[in-house]
């Protein structure tokens, strides 16, 4: 369980970078593209979590529910206090 939930959390990380590289101007400030990978990367995370905690058995849920808190406090600060400046 614990490998399926560090691929979760580490599989987005190189997509989203990617993702945001492709996607920004060439003028880009390195830290406006980490901070948008960042982002990314979390929304996928919420989007490879769902399943795994759907067909997750119900005695189990401390690291699920760990990584689900985490990734909602971490997306809810950046989207309203880091991502607006």
């Amino acid at each position: 369980m614990s490998a399926t939930l560090a691929l979760c959390w580490l599989l987005p990380l190189p997509v989203a970078f990617y993702t945001s590289q492709f996607f920004a101007l060439p003028s880009t400030p390195l830290p406006i593209l980490l901070v948008l990978s960042l982002a990314y990367s979390l929304t996928f995370t919420a989007t490879l979590l769902l399943p795994l905690d759907i067909t997750t058995p119900i005695p189990e849920p401390t690291s699920i529910a760990a990584s689900w808190n985490a990734t909602y406090w971490i997306t809810f600060v950046l989207s309203w206090i880091v991502l607006p400046m």
